[in-house]
């Protein structure tokens, strides 16, 4: 069975980082006055790289990191997969983090991580991402120091360096860290060792704890920090 992991990019999306350019689709012609004589749609469309269900690439905090169309084949399609959970502890924080008692723990419970993963966090804050976006970036000011919502924590990003060889790690929230508040702790140590970071993953909730594989398809943009990406989870 194929899951979506992927927000439509639209227009009317509002659960974007402050300050990013938004999705905008311009319709240039939708007629049938043409040589052909048929109908024929053209749109064009601008944006930020880091919109929607999209990649940060290595290069966004890495000079030397794989840029987005660097990233090898091998490391985005048909990748091994664990979800880890952490709602609970999100329902009374809405800053809480992946830590790695909560990777010891997992291990504990499901086995160790298989050869080259990619972790996901699981937070329940896609509910938000339509319903209330300024409860999913964290502020309703715009200001980018207040931001506030789960992602991974610093002791988590370390274990998974120690302890795994991961190709990738994803969040079902606005940025796979706490906004500033560590400042890039997590984001630079990832892309240090040519890792990359979903963000705004969907339907983190139809997916089991682990024994199946993801499929991550971003644009391949020549020389981009990131971009949007299709992300597509193949549950047994």
């Amino acid at each position: 069975m194929l899951v979506d992991l992927t927000y439509p990019l639209a227009e009317t999306d509002k659960s974007n980082w402050p300050g990013n350019l938004t999705f905008k689709l311009e319709e240039v012609s939708q007629d049938k006055k043409n040589p052909f004589g048929c109908f024929i749609s053209h749109f064009n469309i601008s944006m930020s790289e880091h919109v929607g269900t999209h990649i940060d690439a290595p290069y966004h905090f890495n000079e030397n990191g794989w840029k987005t169309d660097e990233i090898p084949l091998e490391n985005l399609v048909n990748i091994e997969t664990v979800v880890i959970d952490i709602t609970e502890k999100c329902i009374s924080s809405p800053s809480a983090t992946l830590d790695a008692e909560d990777l010891t723990d997992w291990e504990l419970k499901n086995g160790p991580m298989p050869d080259r993963p990619l972790v996901l966090l699981r937070s329940g804050w896609s509910k938000y991402y339509y319903s209330d976006p300024n409860k999913f970036i964290g502020t309703s000011s715009g200001q980018v120091e207040n931001l506030e919502f789960p992602g991974f924590g610093r002791t988590g990003i370390d274990w998974l360096l120690q302890n795994t060889n991961f190709v990738g790690i994803g969040v079902d929230t606005l940025s796979i860290e706490l906004g500033m508040r560590q400042a890039c702790y997590v984001h630079q140590n990832l892309t240090k060792h040519n890792k990359y970071g979903l963000e705004c993953l969907a339907n983190l909730e139809s997916l089991p704890t682990r024994d199946f594989t993801t499929t991550v398809l971003p644009l391949k943009i020549k020389g981009g920090s990131g971009g949007p990406v299709r992300v597509v989870a193949n549950l047994p």
